[in-house]
């Protein structure tokens, strides 16, 4: 497996949260930035080359961070003069950086398995894999559509048909690319991955996959979401929804898949009490 290198998209202002002294990927979760709950989690997993993509009050994020070398990790920061959307300010890094990336957006609070995620990366070769699950808020978000076999075969901006219906599969702005990607990103140009380049690439005929997962991911993009995931954070919801702890599940069934089939079954109390078989 090889090692990845990390550039976090920190460019964000925070509009919708009313900042005007810090940009959006420091605001603070559980007393640390945003930021630094990335970086820790991608140190976790022996992910230690960082680059920060930044505009806004960058120098918050740079007098914070520094070198990175307090926090174990090696960062480089890549500031930008005036705004290139996440596919623009990511086009900056051609050039120095050869294999496949990691691309986290700053504004997410996030606690998943990255070694499972490069797992299922390597399985099948693709211009990249995008991480993808539901969430409480489709209508303002990326959605995309995908077949039996993980392979995105639509992808629709969030400025779309209101009145259509749409499954609930977000885009979940983590992202491995290959460096090819870079190919499909024009220079100089603002252009964004949802809007622009994931669009572009299915009608080339290129292959996206999408790894769905129901672990700890969340934007805090507004004030209301901000405040659930401080409230996440707090009551230890962040940690449960790791896949290093088992999930509780329940399965319902009325055919005799797994209870005995009986007839005019309609009780709740005959349900509860039915035998489950033993089919060893």
């Amino acid at each position: 497996m090889e090692d990845l290198k990390l550039i976090i998209i920190a460019g964000g202002k925070g509009t919708r949260l009313g900042l005007n002294d810090k940009p959006k990927p420091m605001m603070s979760i559980g007393g640390m930035p945003l930021l630094e709950h990335q970086i820790t989690l991608a140190k976790q997993y022996g992910i230690c080359d960082i680059f920060i993509l930044s505009g806004y009050l960058s120098n918050v994020i740079i007098e914070h961070f520094g070198d990175g070398r307090k926090f174990g990790v090696s960062i480089t920061h890549i500031i930008e003069q005036e705004p290139l959307g996440t596919a623009g300010a990511v086009k900056q890094l051609e050039g120095r950086i050869k294999g496949r990336f990691l691309v986290f957006y700053g504004d997410i609070l996030l606690n998943i398995d990255i070694r499972k995620l490069q797992e299922f990366d390597a399985l099948r070769p693709s211009l990249a894999t995008l991480v993808v699950h539901p969430n409480d808020h489709p209508r303002d978000s990326d959605l995309v559509e995908m077949d039996d076999n993980n392979v995105i075969i639509a992808f629709h901006p969030k400025h779309r048909d209101q009145n259509r219906y749409y499954r609930n599969l977000v885009n979940a702005a983590v992202y491995i690319f290959s460096e090819e990607i870079f190919c499909h990103i024009p220079a100089g140009e603002q252009t964004d991955f949802g809007k622009d380049i994931f669009p572009l690439v299915l009608e080339q005929g290129k292959i996206l996959r999408a790894y769905n997962t129901a672990e700890y991911i969340k934007d805090i993009g507004t004030l209301d979401r901000y405040q659930t995931a401080q409230e996440d954070f707090t009551c230890g919801k962040i940690e449960r929804t790791s896949k290093r702890h088992k999930r509780p599940a329940v399965f319902m069934d009325r055919d005799g898949t797994l209870v005995k089939d009986v007839n005019l079954l309609h009780p709740w109390r005959i349900w509860i009490c039915t035998r489950i078989p033993d089919h060893r």
